[in-house]
C-alpha cells in the first residue's frame, strides 16, 4: 500500500501541470493558465525514497500499536494512515516546492495574444484615460527583425530609450512570423535552466524577456542556458530568444572600459557573453522620415495623429504612453509634495541599486528619509504625513500613478527609472542589502563597485555568497563566482592580504571543479596575478601572468585577450 501510494505521487507530480488560480490538474504544459504563477513540480527518487520511509514506519507502527487487534484490522488501519501520511506530505511537497519556484507563464500562440499589455507593451494614456492600443506604427528595424525571426533559431535584441516601442516592435514582429509559436513568460526570478528543461515538449516557443537585465543573473541567461534553449531547435521545434534592453543599461553591461583591467572585467564576464551573442536591432527614440510617414499614413487612428500633432521632436511612443506627463509630475512636485518626492527618488534608485524584484514597502519608507528636505532648513511642518505622500504617488493622474502599490510591494514606473540620473546614496544600498536575495545582492554588489563603494560592494557579494553555499553548495560555479568578486572588493578596499586569501581559495576550488583551462579559471589565475602585484610581490605575478598568457594562447587561439566581449567559443558557467 505504501509503495501504490508513493508511486502515485511520484507520477502524478512528475507529469502535472498545476494551475495555481485554478486549482485543478492540466496534463499539459501548452495548456494556458492565465497567470504567472503557473507551477511545474518534478519530483524526484529522494522524495519517492521520503515518502516509502515515512509510510512504511506508519505501517509498523500501526502493526505494533494494534497487533492485538486481528491481523486483517491491523493492515487496515495501517493501510489508512499510510494514504493519509503519503497523501499530506505529497501535498505539502508541493506547497513547498510551489512557494520556491514560480514557473512561467505559457501564453496560447501568439496569433491569439488578445492582450499584449501582459507582455509589457504600454498602452496608449491620453487626457487622463488608458485608450488602449493604437494602430501599430511600422519601425525601420521591421524587416531585419522579421527576417531573423524566420530562421529555426535565433536570439534577438532591440536595444532603445524608454518607451520608445521597444516591446510592441517585438511583439509586432512575433505575432507575423510566428503565430502558431508559444510565448514563454518567465517570471525575473525564475532559475532559466529549468525554465528551459521543463518546457523541451512544447513545440514552437518564444522565449520572451522584456528588460533582459533582469534575466542577466547567475540562474537566470547564461551561455549554457541560451545554448541548450536554442539547440533544441534540432529537433524541428523552431527556438528564438526576443529580448529588450534600455539603451544606457545595454551599454553599463556589455562594453566595460577598455581600459578597465581583467579584474573588473570579471565582474560581468556572464552578462557581456550572453549579449555577445545576441543580433542586436537598435529603434531610434524618435521617429525617422519614413516611420513618420508611416505614422501620418494611418488617418483612422485618431490617436496618432493626435501623437503627431503634440509630441515632443518625435517622440510619439513616450507621447502615447503618458510619460512625459508623468516625468512632469514628479518634477513639479518638489517643494509642493517633499515625501512623496522622497518615496519616489527612493524606488527609483532601489531600482536602479539593482533590487529587481517589487521593492518592500517598509524598504522605500526606510529609504526615503535620505531624500528628505531637511537640510534645506524645511520646517517639519511643511512636510507631509507619509500617509498623504502614499496616497499622492499612488493615485493615478493622467492615466499613470508615479508608484504602484500592492501586497506590500511597491513597483515604480520604468520611465522614471530609465530617466534617473545622479549617484545613488550608500545608505540606500545598505538597506537593499538586508532584504535582498542572492540575485539582488550580486546586482547591488556590481552598483557599488560601479559607484566605487568597496566596501558596500564586499558586504553585497558577502551577502550573495552566503546564500548560495547554503542553497547551491560551497562549490557550485556561481558561488565561486560570488567569492571571486568579494576577492576584487577586497583587493580595492586596499585588504590585499585578505584579497589574495580568497583569490588563492577560488582558483584551487575552480581548477577542482572546472579544470585548470577553463576560461573562469584562467579569470581566477589572471586575478591572482593582479593580487600580487598590488602587494609588490613582481617576480610572482609575472610568473603567473605569464602562465595564463600561454594557457589563453592554447585555449583561445594567439592574440586573443580572453576577453568574453570578444567573440569566442561558447562556454557555460560566469566568471
Amino acid at each position: 500500500m505504501s509503495f501504490m501510494w508513493t508511486w502515485m505521487w511520484q507520477n502524478a507530480l512528475r507529469q502535472s501541470r498545476v494551475c495555481v488560480n485554478r486549482r485543478r490538474v492540466r496534463p499539459s504544459m501548452s495548456a494556458v493558465c492565465k497567470t504567472d504563477e503557473v507551477t511545474v513540480v518534478n519530483t524526484r527518487r529522494r522524495t519517492a525514497l521520503l515518502y516509502l520511509a515515512i509510510c512504511s514506519f506508519l505501517i509498523a507502527l500501526g502493526v505494533l500499536w494494534f497487533g492485538g487487534m486481528g491481523s486483517v484490522l491491523t493492515v487496515a488501519v495501517s493501510a489508512v494512515l499510510s494514504a493519509i501520511s503519503g497523501t499530506t506530505l505529497g501535498v505539502y511537497v508541493l506547497e513547498r516546492r510551489r512557494s520556491q519556484f514560480r514557473r512561467p507563464e505559457v501564453l496560447p500562440p501568439a496569433g491569439r495574444v488578445d492582450d499584449p499589455t501582459s507582455l509589457g507593451v504600454h498602452p496608449a494614456t491620453i487626457n487622463g484615460e488608458h485608450a488602449g492600443l493604437t494602430a501599430y506604427v511600422p519601425r525601420d528595424i521591421d524587416h531585419e527583425l522579421r527576417a531573423l525571426l524566420r530562421l529555426p533559431s535565433a536570439f534577438a535584441l532591440i536595444i532603445g530609450d524608454a518607451v520608445s516601442g521597444k516591446t510592441r516592435t517585438a511583439f509586432e514582429a512575433v505575432k507575423a512570423e510566428l503565430l502558431h509559436a508559444h510565448i514563454l513568460v518567465p517570471a525575473a526570478d525564475s532559475p532559466l535552466a529549468q525554465v528551459v528543461e521543463n518546457v523541451s515538449d512544447i513545440g514552437d516557443t518564444v522565449l520572451w524577456l522584456d528588460d533582459l537585465e533582469r534575466y542577466l543573473s547567475f540562474d537566470g541567461l547564461t551561455l549554457r542556458v541560451l545554448d541548450d534553449f536554442l539547440s533544441s531547435s534540432a529537433s524541428g521545434r523552431r527556438r528564438v530568444v526576443v529580448a529588450t534592453m534600455r539603451s544606457s543599461e545595454f551599454a553599463r553591461q556589455a562594453h566595460p572600459v577598455e581600459s578597465e583591467e581583467d579584474a573588473r572585467r570579471a565582474l560581468r564576464s556572464s552578462a557581456i557573453a550572453v549579449l555577445s551573442r545576441a543580433t542586436l536591432l537598435r529603434l531610434g527614440s524618435t521617429l525617422s522620415a519614413q516611420e513618420f510617414r508611416e505614422a501620418s499614413s494611418l488617418q483612422a487612428d485618431p490617436l496618432i495623429q493626435a501623437a503627431l500633432t503634440f509630441s515632443h521632436n518625435g517622440r510619439l511612443a513616450e507621447y502615447l504612453a503618458g510619460a512625459p506627463s508623468l516625468g512632469k509630475r514628479f518634477q513639479d512636485s518638489r517643494g509642493l509634495h517633499p515625501r512623496a518626492r522622497a518615496l519616489v527618488s527612493a524606488a527609483v534608485d532601489l531600482r536602479r541599486a539593482g533590487y529587481g524584484r517589487p521593492i518592500p514597502r517598509r524598504l522605500v519608507e526606510k529609504s526615503h528619509t535620505y531624500y528628505l528636505p531637511a537640510a534645506a532648513g524645511n520646517p517639519p511642518e511643511h512636510v507631509e504625513s507619509l500617509k498623504d505622500a502614499w496616497n499622492w504617488v499612488t493615485s493615478p493622474i493622467l492615466g499613470s500613478a508615479l508608484l504602484s502599490a500592492s501586497g506590500g510591494n511597491v513597483e515604480v514606473n520604468d520611465y522614471l527609472v530609465a530617466v534617473a540620473e545622479g549617484p545613488i546614496p550608500a545608505a540606500v544600498l545598505v538597506d537593499a542589502l538586508v532584504v535582498a536575495d542572492k540575485h539582488d545582492a550580486h546586482r547591488i554588489g556590481l552598483t557599488a563597485y560601479d559607484l566605487g563603494s568597496y566596501a558596500v560592494a564586499s558586504e553585497a557579494f558577502r551577502r550573495a555568497y552566503n546564500i548560495q553555499v547554503s542553497e547551491d553548495g560551497p562549490d557550485h560555479p556561481d558561488t565561486l563566482t560570488s567569492r571571486n568578486n568579494l576577492a576584487l572588493a577586497l583587493r580595492d578596499m586596499g585588504r590585499w592580504d585578505e584579497a589574495l586569501a580568497v583569490q588563492q581559495e577560488v582558483l584551487a576550488a575552480r581548477e577542482r571543479v572546472l579544470g585548470p583551462d577553463h576560461p573562469d579559471t584562467l579569470t581566477s589565475r589572471n586575478n591572482l596575478a593582479l593580487a600580487l602585484r598590488d602587494m609588490g610581490r613582481w617576480d610572482e605575478a609575472l610568473a603567473v601572468q605569464q602562465e595564463v598568457l600561454a594557457a589563453r594562447e592554447r585555449v583561445l587561439g594567439p592574440g586573443s585577450s580572453g576577453y568574453p566581449h570578444q567573440p569566442q567559443q561558447p562556454r557555460p558557467g560566469s566568471a
